[in-house]
């Protein structure tokens, strides 16, 4: 079983992981400005439900994901052979 709550947003396309130790991870923001969009919607929806939050949650971007399109197919098998 999951410990931890999966709360989604539809705008920003986000997933909030919310614990019981009161750590949340968000994922599937794209930009610095959508993550602290993502962290007000959901604590403004935790404190509107009576759960008690600290007024500033600290917030540290742990991780970066970027991705590349190659536009072009890539024999993989024969890559492995030639790295």
């Amino acid at each position: 079983m999951f410990p931890g709550l999966v709360f989604r947003l539809k705008k920003p396309k986000t997933a909030t992981l919310i614990f019981e130790t009161g750590k949340m991870v968000c994922t599937g923001a794209k930009s610095e400005k959508e993550l602290f969009k993502q962290f007000n919607k959901v604590t403004r929806e935790l404190r509107s439900h009576g759960i008690p939050l600290a007024n500033k949650p600290e917030v540290k971007i742990q991780n970066v994901v970027a991705s590349a399109e190659l536009n072009g197919e890539i024999d993989l098998e024969n890559v492995v052979y030639k790295a």
